[in-house]
């Protein structure tokens, strides 16, 4: 296992994108520490900002330290696992199509953006776009599994074609705009417009929606075994979803102002 800890905390921004598992596997100890990344606009040594130790050959990384400035871990991922004790910065596990990344603590934005596989889990809260597509892009999650035990910010799932986004606590405006497919759960309160030209996908709500959703229709009250399926996925990752245990949802159908077809459950009791 490679040991990265931050030598001490700073104000200044920290790149550390191309240290994933996989990305420095065939490198020794002393080439990974001169690995280059950035804080501000300056390029420094991994190891001149890290204290690193360990062996990179085991595709294990354990991150330590005042890292909430630190963007970029596990960017791009195909293997390994990645434990973060504590809290991390933007675009943790972004564009990753394989492995895990557990963290204990509060990830920032971009989180999961565009990730095709893997497992991400997050034990306290996340930002905005989460599993979502980066700036410029066309496509979200693809793929995996994302959880988050506390609440997120806005823009959750933008664009998301497949795989599981679940989040325990409060989900912010416009979860699943632009929806492709795939799954959210959403186990606190929602902001505004979830679904919004969604065309295809499910989004299942724990609590009532605020207001009537412009766009889709109501298709009445029904049984879902499948929640029941996706919860025993969830619960197989070390995720219980204890929120998501109706007996029924209603069921709306939308985004229809954009010919969409997915759905919205909403737990009924």
């Amino acid at each position: 296992m490679l040991q990265i800890e931050l030598r001490q905390s700073t104000n200044l921004p920290i790149e550390v994108f191309g240290t994933c598992p996989d990305a420095i596997v065939s490198l020794s100890l002393e080439d990974v520490r001169q690995h280059k990344v950035y804080a501000g606009n300056q390029a420094m040594d991994f190891g001149g900002l890290f204290e690193i130790s360990g062996d990179p050959s085991g595709r294990q990384q354990l991150w330590m330290g005042e890292l909430k400035n630190v963007s970029g871990i596990g960017y791009r991922m195909e293997s390994g696992w990645i434990q973060i004790e504590g809290d991390a910065g933007n675009y943790l596990g972004a564009r990753m199509s394989n492995g895990t990344i557990h963290v204990s603590g509060n990830v920032g934005n971009n989180c999961a953006s565009e990730m095709t596989g893997g497992l991400f889990h997050v034990r306290g809260n996340a930002g905005n776009d989460l599993g979502a597509a980066m700036s410029g892009s066309h496509a979200g999650q693809n793929g995996g599994t994302i959880l988050v035990e506390g609440s997120v910010g806005h823009s959750t799932g933008r664009l998301k074609r497949r795989g599981v986004i679940a989040i325990s606590g409060d989900v912010g405006h416009c979860c699943g705009y632009m929806m492709r497919g795939g799954t959210i759960f959403a186990g606190g309160r929602v902001g505004r417009n979830p679904g919004s030209e969604m065309v295809r996908g499910t989004i299942i709500l724990a609590n009532e929606l605020d207001g009537t959703q412009a766009g889709f229709v109501d298709g009445g009250c029904h049984a879902m075994p499948v929640v029941r399926l996706i919860q025993r996925h969830l619960q197989e990752n070390g995720f219980g979803f204890q929120k998501m245990t109706a007996a029924k949802y209603r069921v709306f159908h939308g985004d229809r102002l954009y010919g969409g077809r997915g759905e919205l459950l909403v737990a009924a009791g």
